[in-house]
Formats: C-alpha cells, structure tokens, sequence
C-alpha cells in the first residue's frame, strides 16, 4: 500500500516527527515499511507498506492515519464525529424518510450539486494522484478516484436533469439489470447517465446537475459483498462528499450548504466483547515505569481503546467494547483486543523476563521410575514393543466389549498385556527371530464398576544361549533362577519394597494368566498384603504355540503399585573442610596396657582423643596388637600428623608425641587433657 507524507500531514499533524521515526513505529505496530523514497517531480515522501492478511480493514489512507495517531499518540486534523458535528461544517444531514423505497440497497448515501462544473483546480490533488501512478485529466472522476484512496469510499457520479417539482427527499431509486448483466440505478423511473471519461468531454466545461452516490447493493452474493472495496463508512463518505463540494465550488462562496441524505444516519455498531482488566495485566505482564515494575491502568486502557475507534464501558474492573463495523473480521474474541492494547501501547515496554523460582520443579514420580524401568530392561537386552489395546474375547473372556467395533479381530479390551505379548512372540518366530526377549507398558481394563483402567508392566524371557559353565561346554538356556534374577536387579535399581509369596492374595492375575502358567514354577509378588504382580514360567501348551523349545518366563505387575512401593534413596551428608597444603608426618608408636582392657574400649578412646586434637592429628590407625606378658600388652599405633598453617619440625612432632601418650594414659584413668 502507497502512503504520501504530504497527504497524512493533512489528517494526522506529524510536524514534529521524522518519516523514518512514524515508519520504524508501523513497523513495530505490525505495518512493515518496505520503501521510503522521496519524490523529485511532487516534492513528496512516499512509503510503501505491506498490510498482514488480519487487517483488511486497512484500505485507505485515513485508516492507516488512524493507525498512526494512536500508535504515536498524535492529534487527528479531522473530526471524527462529523456525522453529529456536521452544523459547524456546513452541512445538512438528513435521513430519508421513505427507507422502503430504498430495498434495493442495503447501505445508501447521496447528495445532489446543482450547477456545478465537473472541473477542479488543484495541484495538490494532481500530484497526489501521480504519486499513485494515475493519470489526470483535472476533472470530477480524478476526484473520485482520489476520495476512493484517502476514504476508502467509492462514489458514482450520475448526471440529473434539473427539474424543479421534484424534491430531492422525494426521490425515488432503484436498481436493475440491462442486458449485459450490468447494475442500473433508476431515479423516479429515469435510468441515471454515469459520468465516465467518455461521455465526460462535451460536459466538463458546462455547469451540471449531478447526484453523487455511495450503497451497497441488497441482491450482491455473500462472496461480492466481501470483495467489495469496505463497508460504508458514514463519517467518511460525509468528508468525502464535503472535499469533493469544496473542490468544485472552490471559486463560489464559503457559506453554501451541501444537503447530504443518508438511510442509516449513525455508525453501526454490531458486536461487543466483554473484557477483564486483571486478565488484560495478567497476559501483558507489567510495564517498566520510572524503574518500578507497575501494571497498566485502567484509564490507559480505556484511552488506547478509545483511540482505536472503540465504544467503551468501564464498571467494577469489566470492560464492555463495541466493535466498529470494519474491524468485526479482525476482533472476534477478548485475546484480541489484549493483541491490540499492547501492540499500540508497545510490546517492547512490557517486561518480558520469566518471573524467578525459588524451588526447582520437580520431575513427576511415575514418569521418573517408567524411565529408569524402561532403562534397566534396555540394558539387559530386552526390546520394548507396544500393541493394540483392543483384542478378541474368544481369546480373553470376560472382558469390556466395544459396542461399534471397526473390525471383527478388535472387539474388546484387553485384560492382561502376555496375551498380545505371546503373540508378538509367535510372529516373530515365523520370521526365523528366535531369540526375542521383550516388554511393554500398557494399560489393561477390567470389567468391575470401579477403577477400571490399570497400568501394568509385561515382560517374556528366554535365551536357548545365555551362559556356558566353562567355555568348551555348549550354552545353557536363562534358568528360572537367573530370570527371576533379571527382576530382582530391576527392583533394587528402583529401590522397591515387595516380597516374594507363593500364594496369592488378590486373584485378578491368576484369573486371566491361568492359562499360561505352570502353576509349580508361579511365584507372587506382595505389597502392603496386596498382590501386585505375578512371575512364572510359560506352560508347554503355550510354548508350543509359539514355535519356541526352550524355555520362557513371563512377568506383569501393576506399575502403579510397584512405583508406590518405591522409596527415595536418602544421600549422605557430606562434611567438607580444608586440604592442608602442607606435608605430613608419620609417626609410629607403642603403647603398653593392662590386658584386661578390652581393644573395641581402646578404639574408642584414640578415637576421642583424635576427635578433640584434629588440629594436628590427622588419622590414628592400629598397626599391631601383641602380648608382652600375662598382665600386659603392647598397642602398635600409625598416627599422621598434619598441619594447615604451617610444616611441623621434628621438635613440635616430639612435643605432640608425648601429649599423645599422656591423654593416652589419662584416658586409661578416667581423665583426660587437650592438646
């Protein structure tokens, strides 16, 4: 879209701002600017905007100058309320009285000019259109084209014959069609002559009677009605009505009023949207004001709004807008008029920084443990397959059925997760996949009226090559043992509290496993005097089935009474303290006692003695231990000594020896003395 400088210092006073300054503002605001040149020939600033596919209601200049006022928080030189202002404009706004003789038209405005010549004189007219690379011939249709450009309002200019007794309010149109499927309006019976540039000629020097026409045909289609250029806009077919006067007349007196007849009188205002201020702050965000953090007021609110052409009504923190005709399409839902607050206000003045935690988030249980299983199983070489939920009931009876089943195979839900995992295992057999040990997490479904849906884990194992004895023996298969192990390692990695019991609590596995277990190598696990899972080994009705002669040993657990089960692992408490960057010194030492004192009791003495002198003593260790006699015997101690200011000297290790010994002995007495 080309835009003129000159023309938007006609409706916005942009004096005191720069071209690049209002282009890096439509930028931001959602207009990108592509081009700034600068006109030689008119002397003019011409940008060239692109408009997102959101805003078609941006289609003349006066749209975009709206844009721009409440964007740079400029003053409009135009009075956008002419439609109740139009006294002081010397202008005559009347409705028509007879609206039913205007069903042909859903929006109609004209206005008559009588003894007019159809040629203008303005310069500034011409060069605007120039810089719109159209071509002038200083005529009323050059009028016509530009009020389309800086109103968005297209006008047809029709030639009347003057005729006295007719009364312009009484005036009756009407549309029809000629031949050639061409719009025809009709005034009192009369076809109305369009004036076009080849019937212009013989009349443009002349004085005329013209009738100017703005309207909305009834019998458009939904898809025409759209693609017309915009919807009436009242306030602007007046202003365009009133230049288009002013520019004929130019030579005639000030004071002449232009009579202007409108079916509906007042801008429609068909859709209201009820916004929150708190919401409005809430999604915005705060706004840096004078180094404070502070949230939009309510009255900037209600200005921004008010600014874009809206009606407002503010009461008790809830904002009622009511929608202009021209942006319905754009402003649907209360998000977008947030949209438009902060993009007029400034996206850039709202703090966008996250808001800081103290407490890290953190990671749900149940998804921590299923990957730390699905991890544990990865690692000792099991794939994880996933299947249908949806299986036969001849295959698993007493199951929830579907009622509108899409294939006669998946009828139901399954109640356990070994069925569909045997027969992974049959399919894979068929394709020469021998060794295939997998699980799966998945859900299973019982038919009771409560708590119907469960997470189990299910697992089948069974190498014919696990392990060899020696290595010139032949492979041995995975052992029940050795299976059992496998899960056994998979509790302990996620620090699960079950037991072991060969007698079920809880039937609900045993009831749809039965058939797959050797009921004399079935074990069960137990929690809290609940049966949460169940592992054995595969019957040979079943092991035949799947093509398979070694063994195989299956499991399944409620995940969710398993995870509960689990603990977290307390840490330990670390004490750090400073490394001596100084040497240290070994010494060892004998020290002889009663032989009735217990060692432990001895222990626990140096290690006192240690406890109140680690300044200088760095670690007591006992070396040896031997009898000197019946009554005595001899401690041999390894003490390091070790400083952390300064190298210790043979003369201090002596002094230290010695306070060694005697807290020793003072100890041994029931005293005992500090270094």
């Amino acid at each position: 879209m080309r835009l003129s400088w000159n023309c938007l210092n006609e409706l916005v006073q942009l004096d005191t701002m720069k071209p690049t300054e209002v282009a890096n503002k439509l930028t931001i605001a959602g207009f990108e600017t592509e081009i700034i040149l600068y006109d030689n020939n008119t002397h003019d600033i011409i940008f060239d905007i692109d408009i997102t596919s959101n805003r078609q209601d941006i289609k003349s200049i006066i749209d975009i100058a709206l844009e721009i006022s409440c964007i740079t928080k400029q003053q409009l030189k135009i009075d956008l309320n002419i439609t109740q202002n139009h006294h002081k404009h010397n202008i005559n706004i009347k409705t028509i009285t007879k609206p039913h003789i205007l069903n042909d038209f859903d929006e109609f405005n004209y206005c008559i000019i009588h003894n007019t010549c159809l040629r203008y004189y303005s310069s500034t007219i011409t060069k605007y259109l120039t810089n719109y690379e159209l071509e002038t011939n200083g005529t009323i249709l050059d009028l016509i084209n530009f009020m389309s450009i800086k109103w968005g309002q297209t006008i047809h200019v029709y030639q009347i014959e003057h005729n006295d007794h007719y009364k312009a309010h009484d005036f009756n149109f009407y549309i029809n069609k000629n031949k050639h499927n061409q719009t025809i309006i009709y005034l009192n019976n009369q076809a109305l002559k369009k004036i076009t540039i080849n019937n212009l000629d013989k009349n443009k020097n002349s004085n005329s009677n013209i009738v100017m026409i703005t309207y909305i045909d009834t019998h458009l289609s939904n898809n025409n009605r759209s693609n017309q250029d915009t919807l009436l806009n009242p306030n602007w077919v007046i202003h365009a009505y009133k230049e288009i006067f002013d520019l004929l007349n130019s030579n005639k007196s000030s004071t002449n009023y232009l009579t202007i007849y409108m079916k509906n009188y007042l801008i429609k205002r068909y859709k209201s949207i009820i916004c929150h201020a708190n919401k409005i702050n809430n999604i915005l965000g705060p706004i840096n004001h004078n180094k404070y953090k502070t949230f939009l007021k309510n009255s900037d609110i209600i200005e921004i709004l008010l600014s874009l052409n809206f009606s407002v009504n503010y009461h008790n923190d809830i904002i009622t807008i009511h929608i202009p005709n021209e942006r319905t399409k754009d402003i649907v839902e209360e998000i977008d008029i947030i949209e438009e607050i902060g993009r007029i206000y400034g996206f850039k003045s709202f703090i966008d920084t996250l808001p800081k935690f103290h407490h890290i988030n953190q990671s749900n249980k149940t998804i921590t443990i299923k990957q730390k299983i699905r991890k544990t199983l990865r690692s000792t070489g099991l794939h994880e397959v996933i299947n249908y939920s949806l299986h036969n009931p001849t295959i698993q009876p007493n199951n929830i059925s579907i009622i509108n089943p899409l294939t006669k195979e998946h009828i139901s839900l399954r109640t356990n997760l070994i069925n569909t995992l045997i027969e992974t295992i049959r399919y894979n057999t068929n394709q020469s996949n021998h060794t295939f040990e997998i699980f799966e997490i998945g859900k299973v479904f019982y038919n009771n009226y409560y708590n119907n849906e469960h997470l189990h884990i299910g697992c089948i194992l069974g190498n014919p090559q696990f392990n060899k004895s020696l290595w010139n023996n032949k492979t041995n298969q995975l052992s029940w043992f050795q299976a059992k192990g496998h899960l056994e390692e998979l509790f302990e990695k996620i620090n699960a509290k079950v037991q072991w019991t060969k007698y079920s609590i809880s039937n609900k596995f045993t009831k749809h496993l039965n058939n797959y277990l050797d009921t004399s190598k079935t074990i069960y696990l137990n929690y809290q005097n609940q049966t949460i899972g169940i592992f054995s080994q595969i019957n040979n009705k079943t092991k035949i089935t799947t093509g398979l002669k070694h063994n195989l040993y299956i499991f399944e657990i409620d995940l969710n009474c398993l995870i509960e089960s689990t603990y977290n692992q307390q840490h330990l408490k670390y004490i750090y303290k400073p490394y001596s960057q100084y040497p240290k010194i070994i010494r060892d030492t004998s020290i002889t006692i009663n032989q009735k004192i217990c060692l432990q009791y001895f222990i626990k003495i140096v290690q006192m003695i240690k406890k109140e002198n680690n300044n200088f003593i760095e670690s007591i260790n006992i070396v040896d231990e031997f009898h000197e006699s019946n009554n005595t015997k001899n401690i041999n101690l390894r003490i390091t000594y070790r400083s952390l200011n300064q190298t210790l000297t043979n003369k201090e290790i002596k002094i230290l020896d010695n306070i060694f010994k005697k807290n020793i002995s003072l100890a041994l007495q029931g005293k005992q003395s500090k270094t």
